[in-house]
């Protein structure tokens, strides 16, 4: 199992976006959004295409910055605080489009990750000092633990560029945690993955879920957000006209016409 000084501790608010707004230009993306994210909650955000859903995980990340209001995250504000530092935070984001080192195996992908959040500066490196060393054997470790938890120790020694896409994912969302993050943001963590791989995905999600990490993501496919989401946070045009169970929010007449056009 996954552990982490920081993972699966506490209780309370650990994401709140007040009145946030994002604008291109003359054209509005994000219009006055407000939405909050509990300890342990796993919650599914959806809305059509150009709702601001991509704008918005992109802003709470520090991709984009806002043109006015505020994300504060476990009680800090992290509005225009660097991407660098939310990750040091705990906060981790995952892609829609897989981003891993190709040419490494899985294995690798695991452990240059988890390296680069230790800081152990050049000279140690350099010199490989017993500390140094210490840090890589535990960076591996991690890495095994993390192959094993996601069902992907066999493929351990194969370059990312080998790997199934489902398995990429599975291997994007090992990135993601490396960090031991208080919140993981999933951006379409089964877009485009057949529906085996997709069931497999889900499982670990549950698992991830209920040993307490809290967990935000984007989905369009609607089985997958009724399957897994407690609560659901739903977009429409830049903004939030909806945020309830998935029970309420299949019978929400707002969503009904906004996001399945009926």
């Amino acid at each position: 199992m996954v552990k982490s000084k920081r993972l699966f501790t506490g209780d309370g608010l650990v994401l709140e976006v007040v009145n946030l707004t994002k604008k291109f230009g003359g054209i509005t993306a994000l219009d006055n959004v407000s939405m909050n994210v509990q300890e342990k909650e796993l919650v599914a955000l959806i809305g059509p295409n150009g709702s601001g859903k991509s704008t918005l995980f992109n802003c709470i990340s520090g991709l984009l910055s806002p043109s006015s209001g505020q994300i504060l995250f476990c009680g800090k504000n992290i509005t225009h605080m660097p991407v660098h530092e939310r990750t040091l935070g705990g906060l981790s984001r995952t892609f829609q489009l897989v981003e891993l080192f190709d040419n490494m195996t899985s294995m690798e992908n695991l452990i240059v990750t988890a390296e680069h959040h230790k800081h152990y500066g050049f000279l140690g490196s350099f010199l490989r000092t017993r500390k140094v060393k210490a840090i890589e054997k535990t960076c591996e470790e991690e890495a095994h633990r993390l192959l094993d938890f996601l069902g992907l120790s066999p493929l351990a020694n194969r370059y990312a560029k080998d790997l199934s896409y489902g398995q990429r994912k599975l291997l994007q969302i090992g990135v993601g945690l490396v960090s031991h993050p208080r919140l993981l943001l999933l951006d379409e963590p089964t877009a485009a993955v057949n529906p085996t791989m997709i069931k497999q995905i889900k499982e670990y999600l549950l698992k991830l879920h209920k040993a307490g990490l809290t967990i935000l993501f984007v989905e369009h496919e609607m089985s997958v957000v009724m399957d897994l989401a407690e609560r659901v946070i739903v977009l429409s045009r830049g903004t939030k006209i909806a945020d309830g169970t998935p029970g309420e929010i299949q019978k929400n007449e707002s969503v009904l016409e906004a996001y399945l056009g009926v």
